[in-house]
């Protein structure tokens, strides 16, 4: 079965004073670092369905149920996600994938060992029963989906696996304060727009945190189709804390395939990979391939989305130019 309607993305933007408008005509919600699905309720059970149609039944059985409490013929936007123990907004990423990119036997079984099911945030509501809720504003469709969730049909029913996307006032301190709080970011959505299907802005907006920081070319990865014969992406890292400290142990123990050494001034520094990126200009691409080996051991400055749990790998880390006034053996370990 496809999607009955197609989802609505946000478009990025810099910072809240780029909202057109006032700020005071959006909310903020969350930019959550999860796994997006519709989920439709329907006379045979609950059907989960990624923005592109790709079908994910049977993965998770506990929010199906909890969903099942909704009228038939319900559809909600969300997130799956998962929240760390302890509770709070911070996420797993990759626990999430771990589960999402296995078959659905394989994915209920990661979730029953490591005791950790993942979670159905919902932030829009398309259709109530039957009746399309799309052409109505957002403060009538937010007003209509914490009704269905706070307050449950059945009294006795228990939301423990399905919850509301938070949402805050729309200013840059509380975007400020998601981002410090381990969020990728925040959503802006103007409070009078309709949910627009298969459509990218109308009312939703994208601010991100994309810090950047310095690291050391640490190889290449060949490029494929119009690429081919060039670089394609280019690995990279940072000099590694002492192996001899806390970080530095789980560094060496949990990376001992992506540790390079360099010398500089004459000492051998450790480098640990920490990914790879592409997004060098054609122009760039080019001066890259042709200087692959002077490069190596250089710097670069990349940016990325903050770092995944493992505290390594940086997550969608993009080139962004050459340091030829970086000298390499500043390049530290640090995320910011």
């Amino acid at each position: 079965m496809s999607l009955v309607f197609e989802v609505q993305n946000s478009q990025a933007i810099g910072s809240i004073s780029e909202l057109p408008g006032k700020a005071e005509d959006y909310v903020l919600e969350p930019k959550w670092n999860g796994f997006r699905l519709v989920a439709q309720v329907t006379a045979d059970g609950v059907q989960f369905r990624t923005r592109s149609g790709k079908v994910h039944d049977g993965q998770l059985p506990h929010v199906e149920q909890e969903l099942l409490q909704l009228p038939e013929g319900t559809i909600l936007d969300g997130e799956i996600v998962a929240i760390k123990p302890g509770g709070g907004i911070e996420e797993d990423f990759e626990h999430v994938q771990s589960v999402m990119l296995s078959k659905p036997e394989r994915s209920r079984e990661v979730q029953r060992l490591t005791g950790r099911p993942l979670t159905y945030v919902a932030f829009d509501v398309l259709r109530h029963g039957y009746v399309d809720m799309r052409s109505k504003p957002w403060t009538e469709r937010r007003s209509l989906l914490t009704g269905l969730i706070s307050q449950p049909p059945l009294i006795e029913a228990k939301w423990k696996h399905v919850q509301l996307s938070m949402i805050l006032e729309c200013s840059q301190q509380n975007h400020d304060d998601l981002v410090a709080a381990g969020m990728e970011g925040s959503i802006a959505k103007k409070k009078s727009a309709p949910y627009a299907s298969g459509e990218r802005g109308h009312g939703w907006f994208k601010i991100k945190f994309s810090p950047t920081i310095d690291c050391i070319i640490v190889g290449y990865k060949p490029g494929k189709g119009k690429y081919t014969g060039m670089v394609g992406a280019i690995h990279f890292g940072q000099i590694a804390p002492p192996f001899g400290s806390e970080v530095g142990k789980k560094i060496r123990e949990r990376n001992k395939n992506t540790i390079h050494q360099f010398n500089y001034d004459g000492n051998t520094y450790m480098v640990v990979e920490r990914g790879h990126c592409s997004g060098p200009t054609d122009a760039e691409r080019k001066y890259i391939t042709e200087h692959q080996d002077e490069l190596l051991g250089t710097a670069v400055e990349i940016q990325h989305m903050g770092v995944f749990p493992s505290g390594v790998t940086l997550r969608h880390p993009q080139f962004i130019r050459l340091r030829p006034d970086k000298n390499a053996k500043d390049c530290t370990w640090h995320d910011r």
